[in-house]
């Protein structure tokens, strides 16, 4: 749900928006100039932590900065906060990571005119509810009624001008991003920049959304645990998207949380096995894993053990990303190496990944492929290196006592703390958010599962 804060209008001017920005990062330049300089005859410790405390602050003025502009610059400081690792300080990326509750909507005065512009004659057939259900950095929904046979549907409309800034916005960010010294140029952060606003502009690109629910609606054809929204064609431009109104409960919901374990158990293995069907089947992936993607419609509301009929609804495709086969090809190599806790072909297919290089040295690899092969724990057939505290009196899996996030999360750190390791290019990071999403909502839900059922099929 949008917040109670309510923006009128989004500056819409790319000279507009590229004043506020630069003048934000000569500011903020500036003031860490200043604090390098009062700090020339402190300790080498204490200068360190005196910058340190400078950039934090200077990165919550800038993220504030890209909140109030909103429209790309938000969602282009998302992106940049999820895969900027080892390419912006960590201050800053910290700081970035704030955006992702930045939900103000718009003003119902500066949404109608979109949609009667764009809609022509059709706005008259809808009855539109002004108060938005959900706003993000870079559209809002609103619930709608069809006059004619009263269907229940919901419409995703775009910011006014959002699209036509990108190319600006960009433009602007680099030059704020310079002038603060957090990115030098160089080859890695073009291609970054370059890859984060392709990226972008398939998120604004609402035939091609269109085109991705449609895909994976046929792709789950028939398989009656999930359900994805149909897209209404009559309502749906390039920057208006109309589909069904599907009811259905958050999984932090506490009707979901009062389930039988049976039914959990069940839901989690609908999730997991999307995410297997998206890298061993389909070969295209949603990239956007957080629970507002998701919804829970529930068969009938007892409790009892008739799991298999509770559906997963899928939402916002959006980000859904054709995977290039030759990546695909690596990524299935190194799961069934982790799962099957081969060290040598983990290391194999991370190098194929580019994750790896031949040169890295052997305690990287190693590493690296430890925690690989860490994430695959809860897919084991053989629980003899499980810890105990993982397991139930059934040898299940319990995803939520695991602490396997946070045990991930260590050896991952420990492995980027090892001399010689470089980021991983972001494919592996579109990856990797995916499958924290996708453990994150199975924790939630509590399962206690063997899941190894669901990967073997494909080994």
């Amino acid at each position: 749900m949008p917040n109670k804060t309510q923006i009128k209008k989004i500056k819409q001017s790319g000279l507009q928006r590229q004043f506020a920005i630069s003048l934000a990062g000569a500011s903020s330049g500036a003031r860490l100039l200043s604090n390098r300089a009062a700090s020339l005859f402190l300790s080498a410790d204490d200068r360190r932590e005196s910058h340190q405390k400078a950039l934090a602050r200077e990165a919550k003025l800038f993220t504030q900065q890209l909140g109030e502009l909103k429209g790309a610059y938000v969602k282009i400081g998302q992106m940049m906060a999820l895969y900027g690792d080892g390419l912006l300080p960590k201050e800053v990326t910290d700081a970035l990571h704030h955006l992702e509750h930045k939900t103000s909507s718009l003003e119902w005065l500066s949404i109608e005119p979109v949609l009667k512009t764009t809609l022509g004659n059709r706005y008259c057939e809808l009855q539109i509810d002004q108060k938005p259900v959900a706003a993000a950095s870079l559209a809002q929904l609103h619930r709608a009624t069809c006059v004619k046979d009263g269907r229940s549907l919901c419409i995703k409309v775009q910011y006014p001008g959002v699209a036509e800034t990108i190319d600006s916005d960009f433009r602007g960010l680099m030059q704020m991003l310079r002038l603060t010294r957090w990115v030098q140029s160089g080859r890695d952060v073009e291609i970054w920049m370059k890859d984060i606003k392709a990226m972008l502009v398939d998120e604004v690109d609402y035939l091609r959304e269109k085109r991705m629910t449609e895909r994976v609606a046929e792709l789950l054809s028939g398989n009656g645990r999930y359900i994805v929204p149909t897209i209404e064609g009559r309502y749906s431009t390039e920057n208006i998207l109309t589909m069904d109104y599907i009811e259905g409960y958050e999984v932090t919901n506490p009707a979901i949380s009062r389930l039988s374990q049976g039914r959990r158990n069940a839901l989690a293995i609908s999730m997991l096995d999307v995410f297997f069907k998206e890298v061993f089947e389909w070969g295209i992936m949603q990239t956007d894993p957080n629970f507002g993607n998701y919804r829970v419609q529930l068969s009938k509301p007892n409790d009892s053990d008739m799991a298999d009929v509770d559906k997963l609804v899928l939402l916002d495709f959006g980000a859904v990303r054709e995977l290039d086969a030759t990546f695909l090809t690596a990524l299935r190599k190194t799961i069934i190496a982790s799962y099957r806790q081969d060290k040598a072909q983990v290391i194999e297919g991370a190098i194929e990944l580019n994750c790896l290089r031949n040169t890295h040295p052997e305690r990287v690899k190693e590493s690296f492929a430890d925690f690989c092969m860490l994430l695959m724990e809860p897919f084991r057939k053989d629980k003899s290196d499980i810890p105990h505290f993982a397991l139930n009196s059934k040898n299940q899996y319990k995803w939520h006592m695991s602490n396997l996030m946070k045990r991930a999360g260590k050896l991952g750190a420990k492995s980027v703390a090892v001399e010689g390791f470089s980021p991983p290019p972001k494919e592996f990071a579109l990856i990797a958010r995916k499958l924290s999403g996708v453990f994150t909502f199975v924790t939630t839900l509590r399962a206690e599962i063997n899941a190894y059922k669901i990967i073997e099929k494909y080994l």
